[in-house]
C-alpha cells in the first residue's frame, strides 16, 4: 500500500530509498547486517558479554548438556524473579541469569563464547 501511495505522491521519495542508509551509515549497516545470525540477535553481543563467566553465573560446569543449563536457569530465575524475590539486588541477577541463559543454551551462541570470540 506504501509503496504505490509514495510514488504518486508530488515530492515523495521512493519507499526502498525512505528506509536505505546512506553515506557511512550504510556500510555500517551492511556489516551490522552480515553479523546477525538466523534468529536476528548479533553476534558481537555475545563477544561485548564475555567478560562474565556464565557457566559461573548458572552454576553448571562447562561440558553441562543443554537439560541441565536449562535447569539451573528455571531454579535460579524462580528465586531471583522480581515479583518473588523483593531484594534490591534480586533485578539485577534476573537479567545476568537471563543472559547466560541465552548465551549458553543457543549451541551457535554458546560455541562462540567458548572460544572468546
Amino acid at each position: 500500500w506504501f509503496k504505490g501511495r509514495a510514488n504518486k505522491v508530488p515530492g515523495a521519495i521512493a519507499f526502498e530509498e525512505a528506509f536505505r542508509p546512506s553515506g557511512d551509515g550504510a556500510a555500517a549497516y551492511g556489516k551490522a547486517k552480515a553479523q546477525t545470525d538466523f534468529n536476528g540477535s548479533s553476534r558481537a553481543q555475545v563477544r561485548k558479554n564475555s567478560g562474565k563467566d556464565y557457566y559461573t553465573v548458572l552454576g553448571v560446569a562447562k561440558n553441562s548438556s543443554q537439560v541441565e543449563i536449562k535447569k539451573a536457569y528455571r531454579i535460579l530465575a524462580q528465586r531471583y524473579h522480581p515479583d518473588r524475590n523483593k531484594s534490591p539486588d534480586a533485578e539485577n541477577k534476573f537479567k545476568e541469569v537471563g543472559e547466560a541463559y541465552q548465551t549458553l543454551y543457543d549451541p551457535r551462541k554458546r560455541a562462540d563464547y567458548d572460544s572468546g570470540n
